[in-house]
C-alpha cells in the first residue's frame, strides 16, 4: 500500500445573490472522509439556476410521496483499477454485496434500484490505480481516467486503491461532462461511502458544507438562512462539521459546545444524516428535503441516465439424466442435452458443459456444471446429475471345458479348485471388466 497523504483543502468563500457558500474543511482527516468539495462551479451553478421554480421542483415531490414506489432501475458500471501486472484491485463480490444490502434500500425511497447492465470491468492500470497521490491533481488524473474508460450514460464507479487519501470523491451534476465516481478499495464495504457519494453525485452537499449556516430554523429570525447558506436545506440542522466534534458508534453523540456566528446558538447537528462527516456507522439517513433534491437532479441534469438494462441477463437451467455406455464403455454429452430451457437474451456468446466425456469408472451418478456466457460476457451455471449406466453385458468367448473328478478320498479336492479359480478354461470380454463367479458347493476328501 502506498503512503497516503493527509489533504488540508483551501477553504472558499463567496457572496452571490443573497447566497452564501463556504467550505468549511479543514479539519477533515481525509484518509477517513470524503473528498468531494465545492469550488467555483458550484457558486456559478447555484447562481445560474432560478431559486423559486428549484424550490417549487422540491416541493412537488415533497407534497407528493406517494407518487414514489414504482422504482426505476439505473445502469452502474463498476471500474476495478488494478495494478499493470493485474495484481490488487476490489473484490466485486463485496461491491455487488454493498449495493443489494446497503445502498439499494436508501435510493429506493427515490425510486432508484441501482443495476449492473454490464460486467465489471477491469483496468489493469498503475497509473489510475492510485489517485492524487503527491502532487498529482486528483482531478486531471479522474478526468483522464474516466475519459479512457467510461461508458456512456451510466453511471461510472472506479474502485482505486488510493483515492486522494481519502474514501472517494464524486462529480456533482454541474460538473458534466466530467462525470463519475471514485471509491477506494478500504471503503468499499463499509455500508456508508458509496450512498455518500451518491447522494453527491445527485446533487446533495455536505451538511456542514459552509461555516456561515445559522442554526434558527424560525424564517422570521433574522438570522434565518438554511435556503441560502450550508447545505441549502433546512430540514438538515446547521452542522459545524462533526468530524470531530462527535462520539463514534455506537454511542453517535454530539460533543461539541460551539455557537453559529449570528445567535450564538448552540449547534445540534443531525449526527445520523448521511452527508455528515459523523462516524460511518452512524450515518443512517436522507432527509425528506435531501431525497427531494436527488429527486430534482435525477429528473433534470442526470435525466440522460440509462434506465433499465436493454437485455436481460442469461439464466442457465438444467435437467438430471441417464447415459448409457457405448460397447467401448465410454460415453459424452453435448450442453443441450442437460439443458432445461436457459435463456440467453443479449444473445450467445458460448456455453459449455463440464464434465462432459465419461467411462466405466464414472459408472453411477456425476454432477456437472452447464456454464453460458451470453454476448456481453454475463455469465450463469447451474448443476445437473449425469448417471452414468453400463447396461451392455459381458460375452463368453470360450466356453469352460468339462472335468471328470475321481472320488478317491486321498485329496483330490485341489484338481477341482484349480479347475474352479481357471474358471474351467473359459474367457470373456466386456469394456468395464467384469467378476467370475460360479455356484460350486465344493467337494470334500471323503466320497
Amino acid at each position: 500500500m502506498k503512503n497516503k497523504n493527509i489533504l488540508s483543502i483551501i477553504t472558499f468563500c463567496w457572496l452571490f445573490i443573497g447566497v452564501s457558500f463556504a467550505q468549511n474543511e479543514s479539519r477533515v482527516n481525509h484518509d477517513l472522509e470524503c473528498g468531494t468539495v465545492t469550488d467555483e462551479d458550484a457558486i456559478l451553478y447555484e447562481q445560474s439556476i432560478n431559486r423559486e421554480e428549484f424550490k417549487q421542483k422540491m416541493q412537488y415531490y415533497l407534497d407528493n410521496p406517494t407518487n414514489r414506489g414504482v422504482i426505476q432501475e439505473y445502469a452502474v458500471q463498476i471500474h476495478i483499477v488494478q495494478e499493470d501486472d493485474g495484481s490488487g484491485g476490489a473484490d466485486i463480490n463485496d461491491i455487488r454485496d454493498e449495493f443489494v444490502s446497503f445502498i439499494n434500500p436508501y435510493f429506493n425511497d427515490i425510486d432508484i434500484e441501482f443495476v449492473e447492465c454490464n460486467p465489471e470491468l477491469y483496468h489493469n492500470n498503475s497509473e489510475y490505480y492510485s489517485l492524487g497521490e503527491g502532487d498529482e491533481d486528483r482531478d486531471v488524473a479522474g478526468d483522464a481516467m474516466a475519459n479512457t474508460y467510461n461508458v456512456a450514460d451510466v453511471i461510472n464507479i472506479y474502485y482505486v486503491t488510493y483515492a486522494n487519501g481519502g474514501c472517494g470523491w464524486a462529480r456533482f451534476p454541474w460538473k458534466l461532462p466530467a462525470d463519475y465516481i471514485v471509491i477506494a478499495n478500504s471503503c468499499a464495504d463499509n455500508q456508508s461511502t458509496t450512498v455518500h457519494e451518491l447522494g453527491h453525485y445527485f446533487g446533495l452537499y455536505h451538511t456542514h458544507q459552509g461555516g456561515d449556516e445559522s442554526v434558527t430554523r424560525d424564517n422570521g429570525d433574522g438570522c434565518w438562512n438554511c435556503e441560502t447558506a450550508g447545505d441549502m436545506l433546512c430540514d438538515t440542522p446547521a452542522d459545524p462539521n462533526l468530524s470531530s466534534t462527535a462520539s463514534d458508534w455506537p454511542s453517535c453523540l454530539y460533543t461539541g459546545t460551539a455557537t453559529d456566528d449570528c445567535n450564538s446558538d448552540s449547534y445540534n447537528p443531525m449526527i445520523d444524516n448521511i452527508m455528515s462527516y459523523a462516524d460511518k456507522e452512524c450515518r443512517v439517513i436522507f432527509t425528506a428535503e435531501q431525497k427531494a433534491r436527488m429527486e430534482v437532479f435525477r429528473d433534470g441534469d442526470r435525466d440522460y441516465l440509462q434506465i433499465g438494462c436493454p437485455c436481460e441477463k442469461p439464466q442457465a437451467n438444467c435437467q438430471n439424466i441417464n447415459v448409457n455406455l457405448n460397447a467401448g464403455g465410454t460415453a459424452s454429452i453435448i450442453p443441450t442435452d442437460v439443458d432445461n430451457g436457459s435463456t440467453w437474451d443479449c444473445g450467445l456468446d458460448s456455453w459449455t458443459v463440464s464434465p462432459n466425456s465419461f467411462d466405466c469408472s464414472d459408472v453411477g451418478g456425476n454432477v456437472v456444471t452447464l456454464t453460458i456466457i451470453d454476448d456481453l460476457g454475463w455469465e450463469s451455471s447451474c448443476e445437473a446429475t449425469v448417471t452414468i449406466v453400463d447396461n451392455t453385458n459381458p460375452i463368453i468367448n470360450t466356453s469352460a471345458s468339462n472335468m471328470t473328478v475321481e472320488c478317491d478320498g486321498a485329496g483330490n479336492v485341489a484338481a477341482f479348485n484349480n479347475w474352479l479359480n481357471t474358471n474351467g478354461g473359459a474367457s470373456a470380454s466386456d469394456a468395464c471388466g467384469g467378476i467370475w463367479s460360479n455356484d460350486s458347493e465344493g467337494l470334500s476328501d471323503g466320497c
